[in-house]
């Protein structure tokens, strides 16, 4: 007589315990910027064709995506193309707020040049008009 032998494997992700693998974080971020760079990609697309409302639904979610998955560096990338999405569509406290928002991030992160870049979008969002130069 010959018995059939039956086996369950079962496993689950807690990212958000201590002990968690690390493959499975590094695969989550991995995932969520390759989702980000699509997201920028097509939202480049759809403001370069005028549709600044388009293009600010896409980053939103990529944005939100991004934040979920902990990864900083997409996300201040993400907000700082969003920041500019919502100027062009003339949504200038919102844009002036996400702009802020990439800055501070590229700044704890140490990415100065993307901090001044994200500081002068905020500047354009709030209505900030350079001094001229006296000559």
């Amino acid at each position: 007589m010959s018995r059939q032998l039956r086996v369950l494997f079962l496993s689950w992700r807690d990212l958000h315990h201590p002990e968690a693998g690390g493959a499975e974080k590094y695969q989550r971020e991995a995932e969520a910027t390759r989702r980000g760079d699509d997201a920028m990609r097509a939202a480049g697309e759809k403001m370069s064709a005028n549709d600044f409302g388009g293009a600010v639904v896409l980053l939103d979610a990529a944005v939100a995506d991004a934040v979920a998955a902990g990864v900083r560096e997409s996300e201040a990338s993400l907000r700082g193309m969003l920041s500019q999405a919502l100027l062009l569509a003339e949504e200038r406290p919102r844009a002036a707020e996400e702009a802020r928002k990439a800055k501070a991030i590229a700044k704890a992160l140490g990415a100065h040049d993307a901090a001044e870049s994200f500081a002068q979008i905020e500047k354009l969002a709030v209505g900030f008009i350079a001094p001229k130069a006296d000559g």
